[in-house]
């Protein structure tokens, strides 16, 4: 059972049940409320009714039980006529929105039919012209003018046995439905009558269930009864487990005979009930005149007695209290306005206070642009520093090309001097012997200066190579020693400007958050304010109301004790003047 959101309105009209949730519902609405049907019930209490109502929040709880609780007099849509409604939270009362696999659910009544729903339901139970179907048992219930059910799922047994239907199916039952009472029926049943709702079917044996449920088509009284409902042109009554109908002209009208003088009964019962207050009204009203009436005779012997003592002793003590009351409200005024300038210097001192941290704020966003400032100094320098060392790698690589030249001129050479050589040796050939020691000198020189060429080539490739390697392995190192300057230059970059923007948002949510509180607390001092002085106002409004009406009471208590006394002064004379008369007779 559910103990959430559930409130109880008693002290309620005994009305028809249909009316009586419209006019609830008509009463939340203006409390910004809005419900369903569904979720209003109504209950017999006696001479009165009570309804549970099952809200969505605790809040419309708590606004209905004030409402109701504090102005249950002015709810006369609702309320029992000289009697104040009441709301009080209570345990739901509603049952459990699941069934379970073959659970019994009792027998079957007037209010209750049971159909298991196999095969087609649509064209069978949901098709006007069978023998048992829909139509039938809504005109049947409706007739009884009395609340029903009918549940498609549950078998002759009163057992639960569901019935398959996907979501599709489920709106298509409902449009037929909708479709039965409103075509099949005369007159048409409107929506307000009646209700339809897929209650889940669960299996404990642990087979899956999946889209079954029971249908439930719930029948709820017609305000305005006028006339039996008729499908067709047949009249169909409900009764316990079993369907009368069609049923014969001469059992209609005996029906019908039966409702008329039910309605009669029900109209006469109310009008004599309403009597019956009425006469108690009187009643009371009467005995309150009369002793109203033995209190003035009682208050006029004393004021005659006590007038002036009273009147005086009131005077004084009202003159006393009106005193007391002007000092009470320029002590209120006088504490009022200290707390209201006391309230402007917070205000003041907390603007300075916001002031002060707002300029805090600016000269930290101020040192933050200088850091900015100074790390793009520090890039720019950093880029000056590569694109130097850039010029020196260009450097170091156009005098690589100079010296690779130079290689090619010395390597041109040597060709030319294997030209020489082979010159040499056609020469040699040609001079034969006797140029033979020259050639031969000649030939160790030139050998000589060919293995001095080569010794030489291969020192400049070694130079060469070591040079080149050294560059690139220089080059490689302060690219790397660059990238990681660069990414340390990033990283530090990255984390300052999070640092700032951190910094910078908590102190602006700071700066809101204390601003917001200030914003409420100069609120909530300005409603105590304005309640007090609303409060004041009221105090001195009531405090004039009553001297005006102890004035008024005054001179309608004087007026009524002249009249009494002119009364008694005839009724003096009268008897005088019955005296003499009477003392003349007895002469005569």
């Amino acid at each position: 059972m559910s103990t959430e959101f559930v409130i109880e309105v008693n002290n309620l009209k005994r009305e028809n049940d249909t009316i009586l949730k419209q006019a609830i519902q008509d009463v939340l609405k203006k409390l910004n409320v809005n419900i369903s049907v569904d979720n209003l019930e109504i209950e017999e209490c006696g001479e009165t009714k009570s309804a549970i109502i099952y809200l969505q929040s605790i809040d419309e709880v708590r606004e209905i039980n004030d409402s109701i609780n504090n102005t249950g007099f002015k709810f006369t849509q609702i309320a029992t006529p000289y009697k104040k409604i009441s709301a009080k939270r209570i345990q739901s009362k509603r049952p459990s929105t699941v069934y379970v696999y073959e659970e019994y659910l009792g027998d079957e009544t007037r209010h209750r039919e049971f159909k298991e729903g196999g095969g087609n339901i649509e064209e069978n139970f949901l098709r006007t012209g069978q023998k048992r179907c829909l139509a039938n048992y809504a005109c049947g219930i409706v007739n009884n003018r009395e609340k029903g059910t009918v549940y498609v799922g549950v078998n002759d047994k009163g057992r639960v046995v569901g019935l398959r239907c996907n979501h599709e199916k489920r709106d298509r039952i409902r449009r037929r439905i909708a479709q039965i009472m409103k075509c099949d029926l005369n007159p048409p049943l409107s929506t307000i009558h009646y209700s339809v709702k897929f209650v889940p079917v669960h299996r404990t044996d642990g087979y899956e269930s999946g889209d079954i449920f029971v249908l439930e088509i719930t029948f709820y009284t017609v305000d305005k009864f006028n006339q039996l409902y008729t499908v067709n042109g047949d009249v169909y009554q409900k009764s316990d487990a079993c369907l009368f109908g069609p049923l014969r002209p001469a059992e209609i009208l005996e029906w019908e005979a039966q409702i008329r003088h039910k309605q009669i009964k029900e109209a006469r019962n109310i009008e004599l009930q309403e009597k019956i207050e009425k006469y108690e009204i009187d009643k009371v009203e009467k005995e309150r005149v009369i002793g109203m009436f033995k209190q003035l005779n009682e208050e006029e012997k004393q004021l005659r007695e006590q007038k002036e003592l009273s009147f005086k002793r009131k005077k004084e003590e009202f003159d006393k209290e009106v005193s007391k009351l002007k000092e009470i409200l320029e002590e209120k005024e006088r504490s009022f306005r200290r707390k209201n300038d006391q309230l402007m210097a917070e205000s003041e001192e907390k603007e300075k206070e916001l002031k002060d941290i707002y300029n805090q704020m600016s000269e930290e966003e101020k040192r933050i642009r200088k850091r900015e400032l100074s790390f793009k100094h520090k890039k720019e320098e950093f880029d000056i520093e590569v694109s130097r060392l850039k010029q020196i790698q260009e450097d170091k690589e156009r005098s690589f090309k100079r010296k690779n030249d130079q290689l090619i001129a010395e390597r041109e050479k040597e060709r030319k001097l294997k030209d020489i050589y082979n010159q040499m040796r056609e020469e040699e050939k040609i001079l034969g012997e006797e140029k033979e020691m020259s050639f031969k000198r000649k030939k160790e020189e030139f050998e000589i200066e060919v293995s001095r060429l080569k010794q030489i080539h291969e020192e400049n490739e070694k130079s060469f190579r070591r040079n080149t390697d050294q560059l690139i392995a220089e080059r490689e190192e302060k690219e790397r020693k660059l990238q990681d300057e660069y990414n340390k230059i990033n990283e530090e970059e990255i984390i300052l400007r999070e640092e700032m923007e951190l910094s910078f948002k908590k102190k602006k949510e700071l700066f809101d958050e204390e601003v917001s509180r200030l914003k409420q607390i100069h609120e909530a001092k300005e409603r105590s304010f304005r309640r007090n002085t609303d409060q004041l106002i009221a105090e001195r409004e009531e405090t004039g109301k009553k001297i005006v009406d102890e004035k008024r009471l005054r001179e309608e208590k004087e007026k009524e004790n002249y009249l009494l006394q002119r009364e008694k002064s005839a009724l003096v004379k009268e008897n005088k003047t019955l005296i003499q008369k009477s003392k003349v007779c007895v002469i005569m």
